[in-house]
């Protein structure tokens, strides 16, 4: 899915994005290694561009994605 998405971000992005979280979890707060979520994903018609890409800890990634 990724591949065929529209749009990308840098590393850079990514790492702004943190610094801008506090390097913290969007959900908990916490600070864990974060991963890369997509506010809408990519199965629903989300991009990949870095307003689409917030930063959550892997547990809170996996719960997201039971609901």
């Amino acid at each position: 899915r990724k591949n065929k998405a529209k749009g990308n971000f840098t590393l850079l992005e990514w790492s702004n994005l943190k610094r801008k979280f506090g390097f913290r979890c969007v959900i908990c707060k916490r600070k864990r290694k974060l991963s890369i979520d997509h506010i809408i994903p990519l199965s629903r018609g989300g991009n990949n561009y870095i307003k689409n890409i917030q930063p959550l800890c892997i547990p809170c990634n996996s719960r997201k994605k039971d609901s």
